[in-house]
Protein backbone atom coordinates (compact mmCIF):
# COMPACT_ATOMS: atom_id res chain seq x y z
CA UNK A 1 0.00 0.00 0.00
CA UNK A 2 2.81 2.39 0.52
CA UNK A 3 4.44 1.81 -2.06
CA UNK A 4 2.08 2.13 -4.38
CA UNK A 5 0.68 5.61 -2.64
CA UNK A 6 4.76 6.68 -3.20
CA UNK A 7 4.11 5.68 -6.89
CA UNK A 8 1.18 7.68 -7.28
CA UNK A 9 2.88 10.64 -5.37
CA UNK A 10 5.83 10.33 -7.44
CA UNK A 11 3.87 10.62 -10.88
CA UNK A 12 1.84 13.21 -9.78
CA UNK A 13 4.90 15.54 -9.05
CA UNK A 14 6.82 14.32 -12.20
CA UNK A 15 3.69 14.84 -14.41
CA UNK A 16 3.53 19.00 -12.42
CA UNK A 17 7.29 18.94 -12.80
CA UNK A 18 6.88 18.31 -16.36
CA UNK A 19 4.33 20.63 -17.20
CA UNK A 20 6.16 23.04 -15.28
CA UNK A 21 9.09 22.73 -17.21
CA UNK A 22 7.74 23.01 -20.23
CA UNK A 23 5.27 26.07 -19.76
CA UNK A 24 8.46 27.57 -18.23
CA UNK A 25 10.79 26.70 -21.36
CA UNK A 26 8.03 27.66 -23.96
CA UNK A 27 8.34 31.42 -21.94
CA UNK A 28 11.63 31.65 -21.93
CA UNK A 29 11.62 30.81 -25.73
CA UNK A 30 9.03 33.14 -26.34
CA UNK A 31 11.11 36.06 -23.85
CA UNK A 32 14.42 35.14 -25.95
CA UNK A 33 12.46 35.20 -28.88
CA UNK A 34 11.15 38.73 -28.57
CA UNK A 35 14.42 39.98 -27.00
CA UNK A 36 16.58 38.54 -29.77
CA UNK A 37 13.70 40.97 -32.64
CA UNK A 38 14.25 43.56 -30.47
CA UNK A 39 17.51 43.77 -30.49
CA UNK A 40 18.00 43.77 -34.61
CA UNK A 41 15.40 45.98 -34.88
CA UNK A 42 16.78 48.23 -32.58
CA UNK A 43 20.61 47.97 -33.54
CA UNK A 44 19.99 47.34 -36.99
CA UNK A 45 21.82 43.74 -37.24
CA UNK A 46 22.12 42.99 -40.95
CA UNK A 47 22.92 39.88 -42.48
CA UNK A 48 26.64 40.69 -43.29
CA UNK A 49 27.08 41.21 -39.22
CA UNK A 50 25.45 37.64 -38.57
CA UNK A 51 27.61 36.26 -41.56
CA UNK A 52 30.30 37.87 -39.82
CA UNK A 53 29.70 36.38 -36.19
CA UNK A 54 29.51 33.21 -37.43
CA UNK A 55 33.14 34.08 -38.87
CA UNK A 56 34.56 35.11 -36.13
CA UNK A 57 33.02 32.85 -33.60
CA UNK A 58 34.16 29.57 -35.67
CA UNK A 59 37.77 31.48 -36.08
CA UNK A 60 37.90 32.12 -32.27
CA UNK A 61 36.77 28.20 -32.03
CA UNK A 62 39.66 26.89 -33.83
CA UNK A 63 42.58 29.02 -32.90
CA UNK A 64 41.46 28.73 -28.80
CA UNK A 65 39.61 25.17 -28.77
CA UNK A 66 37.82 27.05 -26.29
CA UNK A 67 33.92 26.63 -26.75
CA UNK A 68 33.23 30.10 -24.62
CA UNK A 69 35.52 31.46 -27.27
CA UNK A 70 33.10 30.31 -30.19
CA UNK A 71 30.27 32.02 -28.10
CA UNK A 72 31.38 34.89 -26.65
CA UNK A 73 33.44 35.81 -30.15
CA UNK A 74 29.69 35.45 -32.26
CA UNK A 75 27.74 37.44 -29.66
CA UNK A 76 30.39 39.56 -29.25
CA UNK A 77 30.49 40.56 -33.07
CA UNK A 78 26.80 41.24 -33.02
CA UNK A 79 26.92 43.39 -30.36
CA UNK A 80 29.89 45.49 -31.15
CA UNK A 81 28.95 45.93 -34.73
CA UNK A 82 25.92 47.74 -34.54
CA UNK A 83 27.15 49.59 -31.72
CA UNK A 84 30.73 50.58 -33.46
CA UNK A 85 29.08 52.02 -36.76
CA UNK A 86 26.25 54.05 -34.57
CA UNK A 87 25.45 56.99 -36.95
CA UNK A 88 21.90 56.51 -36.39
CA UNK A 89 21.36 59.81 -34.95
CA UNK A 90 23.07 62.02 -37.53
CA UNK A 91 20.76 60.19 -40.62
CA UNK A 92 17.93 60.80 -38.31
CA UNK A 93 18.67 65.03 -37.70
CA UNK A 94 19.19 64.87 -41.58
CA UNK A 95 15.79 63.13 -42.28
CA UNK A 96 13.99 65.66 -39.94
CA UNK A 97 15.69 68.75 -41.98
CA UNK A 98 14.51 67.51 -45.13
CA UNK A 99 10.81 66.92 -43.65
CA UNK A 100 10.79 70.68 -42.78
CA UNK A 101 12.20 71.57 -46.20
CA UNK A 102 9.49 69.25 -47.84
CA UNK A 103 7.17 71.67 -45.86
CA UNK A 104 8.50 74.76 -46.95
CA UNK A 105 8.22 73.34 -50.81
CA UNK A 106 4.60 72.19 -50.18
CA UNK A 107 3.62 76.01 -48.81
CA UNK A 108 5.19 77.64 -51.47
CA UNK A 109 3.65 75.34 -54.50
CA UNK A 110 0.27 75.47 -52.50
CA UNK A 111 -0.31 78.76 -54.10
CA UNK A 112 0.31 78.24 -57.91
CA UNK A 113 -0.98 74.68 -58.11
CA UNK A 114 -4.71 72.86 -58.32
CA UNK A 115 -4.57 71.48 -54.95
CA UNK A 116 -2.86 69.41 -52.30
CA UNK A 117 -2.49 66.19 -54.41
CA UNK A 118 -1.16 68.15 -57.38
CA UNK A 119 1.33 70.02 -54.90
CA UNK A 120 2.74 66.82 -53.47
CA UNK A 121 3.27 65.59 -56.96
CA UNK A 122 4.98 69.07 -57.84
CA UNK A 123 7.41 68.50 -55.42
CA UNK A 124 8.00 65.00 -55.41
CA UNK A 125 11.44 65.33 -57.15
CA UNK A 126 12.91 68.38 -55.44
CA UNK A 127 13.14 67.32 -51.90
CA UNK A 128 15.71 66.19 -50.32
CA UNK A 129 17.52 62.61 -50.55
CA UNK A 130 17.08 61.79 -47.57
CA UNK A 131 13.32 61.77 -48.12
CA UNK A 132 12.53 61.50 -51.46
CA UNK A 133 12.38 58.01 -52.22
CA UNK A 134 8.95 57.74 -49.70
CA UNK A 135 7.80 60.67 -51.22
CA UNK A 136 8.10 59.98 -55.21
CA UNK A 137 6.09 56.01 -54.15
CA UNK A 138 3.95 59.08 -52.23
CA UNK A 139 3.31 60.78 -55.35
CA UNK A 140 2.79 58.03 -57.19
CA UNK A 141 -0.05 56.97 -55.25
CA UNK A 142 -1.79 59.85 -55.53
CA UNK A 143 -1.68 59.74 -59.48
CA UNK A 144 -3.12 55.92 -59.40
CA UNK A 145 -6.45 57.45 -57.65
CA UNK A 146 -5.36 56.45 -53.89
CA UNK A 147 -7.23 58.97 -51.60
CA UNK A 148 -4.75 61.60 -50.19
CA UNK A 149 -5.52 60.82 -46.76
CA UNK A 150 -4.52 57.00 -46.91
CA UNK A 151 -1.34 58.01 -48.83
CA UNK A 152 -0.12 60.37 -46.74
CA UNK A 153 -0.91 57.65 -43.49
CA UNK A 154 1.34 55.24 -45.66
CA UNK A 155 3.76 57.60 -46.03
CA UNK A 156 4.22 58.53 -42.73
CA UNK A 157 4.38 55.03 -41.56
CA UNK A 158 7.31 54.47 -44.12
CA UNK A 159 9.09 57.54 -42.96
CA UNK A 160 9.07 56.89 -39.14
CA UNK A 161 9.66 59.95 -37.58
CA UNK A 162 7.23 62.07 -34.77
CA UNK A 163 7.67 65.42 -36.96
CA UNK A 164 6.69 63.67 -40.37
CA UNK A 165 3.72 62.94 -37.97
CA UNK A 166 2.97 66.13 -37.31
CA UNK A 167 3.20 67.49 -40.90
CA UNK A 168 1.05 64.49 -42.47
CA UNK A 169 -1.48 64.81 -39.68
CA UNK A 170 -1.81 68.60 -40.23
CA UNK A 171 -1.94 67.76 -44.46
CA UNK A 172 -4.31 64.93 -43.84
CA UNK A 173 -7.29 66.95 -42.02
CA UNK A 174 -6.46 69.82 -45.04
CA UNK A 175 -7.51 67.16 -47.57
CA UNK A 176 -10.49 65.58 -45.61
CA UNK A 177 -11.44 68.61 -43.95
CA UNK A 178 -10.31 71.49 -46.16
CA UNK A 179 -8.72 73.22 -43.77
CA UNK A 180 -8.01 77.04 -43.97
CA UNK A 181 -4.70 78.92 -43.88
CA UNK A 182 -3.17 75.64 -44.37
CA UNK A 183 0.64 77.45 -45.54
CA UNK A 184 0.62 79.29 -42.65
CA UNK A 185 0.58 75.95 -40.58
CA UNK A 186 3.06 74.34 -42.64
CA UNK A 187 5.26 76.96 -42.24
CA UNK A 188 4.79 77.03 -38.12
CA UNK A 189 5.77 72.93 -38.07
CA UNK A 190 8.64 73.81 -41.06
CA UNK A 191 10.10 76.07 -37.95
CA UNK A 192 9.11 73.29 -35.19
CA UNK A 193 11.29 71.36 -37.38
CA UNK A 194 13.89 73.39 -37.52
CA UNK A 195 14.49 73.69 -33.82
CA UNK A 196 14.24 70.03 -32.85
CA UNK A 197 16.98 69.67 -36.31
CA UNK A 198 19.22 72.00 -33.92
CA UNK A 199 18.39 70.10 -30.49
CA UNK A 200 19.43 66.74 -32.50
CA UNK A 201 22.34 68.32 -33.72
CA UNK A 202 23.53 69.43 -29.93
CA UNK A 203 22.57 66.66 -28.67
CA UNK A 204 24.39 64.30 -31.03
CA UNK A 205 27.64 66.66 -30.64
CA UNK A 206 27.41 65.87 -27.08
CA UNK A 207 27.17 61.97 -27.68
CA UNK A 208 30.06 62.12 -29.92
CA UNK A 209 32.77 61.69 -27.58
CA UNK A 210 30.92 58.81 -25.81
CA UNK A 211 30.90 56.51 -29.17
CA UNK A 212 34.83 57.80 -29.82
CA UNK A 213 35.57 56.06 -26.35
CA UNK A 214 33.62 53.04 -27.13
CA UNK A 215 35.65 52.53 -30.22
CA UNK A 216 38.55 53.25 -28.68
CA UNK A 217 37.37 50.37 -25.33
CA UNK A 218 36.45 48.05 -28.20
CA UNK A 219 39.90 48.37 -30.18
CA UNK A 220 42.30 48.10 -26.97
CA UNK A 221 40.09 45.28 -26.11
CA UNK A 222 40.44 43.38 -29.25
CA UNK A 223 44.07 44.48 -29.76
CA UNK A 224 45.32 42.97 -26.37
CA UNK A 225 43.21 39.87 -26.80
CA UNK A 226 44.91 39.02 -30.35
CA UNK A 227 48.45 39.88 -28.54
CA UNK A 228 47.59 37.39 -25.92
CA UNK A 229 46.51 34.82 -28.31
CA UNK A 230 49.47 35.28 -30.30
CA UNK A 231 52.81 35.88 -28.64
CA UNK A 232 51.67 35.64 -25.18
CA UNK A 233 49.44 32.18 -25.28
CA UNK A 234 50.76 30.57 -21.94
CA UNK A 235 48.90 33.74 -19.92
CA UNK A 236 45.68 32.06 -21.32
CA UNK A 237 46.42 28.52 -20.13
CA UNK A 238 44.27 28.99 -16.95
CA UNK A 239 40.96 29.02 -19.27
CA UNK A 240 41.84 25.82 -20.51
CA UNK A 241 40.44 23.74 -17.42
CA UNK A 242 36.45 23.79 -16.95
CA UNK A 243 36.31 26.56 -13.95
CA UNK A 244 38.43 28.89 -16.63
CA UNK A 245 35.86 28.47 -19.70
CA UNK A 246 32.76 29.23 -16.43
CA UNK A 247 35.14 32.45 -15.50
CA UNK A 248 36.15 33.43 -18.84
CA UNK A 249 32.38 33.17 -20.11
CA UNK A 250 31.30 35.27 -16.74
CA UNK A 251 33.64 37.92 -17.85
CA UNK A 252 32.76 38.26 -21.09
CA UNK A 253 29.32 38.37 -20.20
CA UNK A 254 30.16 41.25 -17.80
CA UNK A 255 32.53 42.95 -20.46
CA UNK A 256 29.44 42.30 -23.22
CA UNK A 257 27.25 43.67 -20.99
CA UNK A 258 29.14 46.88 -20.11
CA UNK A 259 29.28 47.52 -23.84
CA UNK A 260 25.44 47.14 -24.43
CA UNK A 261 24.85 50.02 -21.92
CA UNK A 262 27.06 52.06 -23.12
CA UNK A 263 25.93 51.36 -26.49
CA UNK A 264 22.42 52.17 -25.17
CA UNK A 265 23.63 55.62 -24.00
CA UNK A 266 25.10 56.94 -27.43
CA UNK A 267 22.11 55.64 -29.09
CA UNK A 268 19.77 58.67 -30.49
CA UNK A 269 16.28 57.78 -28.79
CA UNK A 270 13.12 57.86 -31.30
CA UNK A 271 10.28 60.12 -29.97
CA UNK A 272 6.70 58.66 -29.45
CA UNK A 273 4.49 58.93 -32.41
CA UNK A 274 1.22 59.79 -33.20
CA UNK A 275 -1.88 57.85 -34.01
CA UNK A 276 -2.53 58.70 -37.34
CA UNK A 277 -5.43 56.31 -37.29
CA UNK A 278 -7.59 59.06 -35.20
CA UNK A 279 -7.59 61.29 -38.05
CA UNK A 280 -9.04 58.51 -39.98
CA UNK A 281 -11.53 58.00 -36.90
CA UNK A 282 -12.36 62.07 -36.66
CA UNK A 283 -13.62 62.18 -40.42
CA UNK A 284 -15.95 59.35 -40.26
Amino acid sequence: MNILVFLLGSSIGLGLLVLVSNSTRARLKSQVGRLTSSYISKYEVSGLDVLLAIACAVALGVVTRWPMAFVLGGLGTLVVLPIIRSTKGGSVAEKIEAIGIWADMLRDTLFASAGLGQAIISTCQLVPEAIRPEVVQLARRIEVGVPIGDALREFASQIDESSADLIVSALILASEHRAQKLADLLEALAESVRDEVNARLRIESARAPLRTSIRVIVGFSLSFALFLVLVAHQYLQPYDSRSGQIALLLVGSLYLGGLLLMGKMAKAKSLPRLNLAKTREATL
